[in-house]
């Protein structure tokens, strides 16, 4: 008969620690990654650093946003040349393009219209260095008309008679709107169209405006008016 013997033996279970401190602030600080700054001062100009969310470092960009500089939206990137530290153009942004189509109910003649300039693109109003008086040379505006009433795609009384129109646009200097704490620029139409005998005044009628503004450097007017050449 095969003798068995049934033993016990001692089994010690070992867990994990109670907690594990890792310590990262090991080793040489690494680079930073590239900046994009911007602002309405030439880069290179002691004007500028003040505005630096950052010091600059090699291969940073910045854009300049001054409407009124003829190189609004241009790129420079903070390079090495010849042992020097400096910021050399390297591309211009498409200007800031806005478009829309808008109904506007003519009145005698006129419809008045105001947009919110940041939906343009104009952001150096935030940092508050544009100057809000003559703003309204920055803006290059452009509309046309579908010159019908416009109620008469709902209702088949209306006739949808289509007329020749002539228009023209006023552009007025942007102002803080108390309503909403919003920049706008504040437009002014001024409309007639061709009845088939004789030009008339737009008169209570909807119409639908295509409206397309571009912010432009405004020298050549604001140059004019203070005194230089044309």
């Amino acid at each position: 008969m095969a003798e068995v013997v049934v033993s016990s033996a001692d089994l010690t279970v070992l867990g994990g620690p109670s907690q594990i401190t890792v310590d990262t602030n090991i080793g040489p600080v690494g680079n930073r990654g590239v900046f994009v700054l911007y602002g309405v001062f030439d880069p290179n100009t002691p004007q500028a650093i003040p505005t630096f969310i950052a010091t600059p470092q090699i291969f940073d960009l910045y854009i300049l946003t001054d409407p009124s500089s003829e190189e609004y939206l241009t790129v420079y990137q903070y390079v090495s040349q010849d042992g020097i530290n400096l910021w050399v153009p390297t591309l211009k942004l498409t200007p800031n393009f806005y478009g829309t189509n808008r109904v506007l109910t003519f009145q005698d003649g006129e419809a008045d219209l105001d947009i919110n300039v940041f939906q343009i693109g104009l952001v150096s109003l935030r940092q508050g260095i544009v100057s809000l008086e003559s703003s309204k040379f920055i803006f290059s505006v452009q509309a046309t008309l579908s010159n019908y009433e416009l109620n008469s795609e709902i209702n088949p009384l209306i006739p949808d008679t289509h007329f020749p129109a002539a228009v023209s646009v006023k552009v007025s200097d942007i102002f803080l709107d108390p309503a909403d704490n919003d920049f706008k620029l504040p437009l002014t139409f001024y409309a007639s169209e061709f009845n088939g005998t004789s030009m008339q005044k737009i008169d209570n009628k909807n119409v639908i405006v295509h409206l397309s503004i571009l912010v432009v450097p405004p020298n050549d007017v604001t140059d004019l008016l203070t005194g230089g050449s044309s």
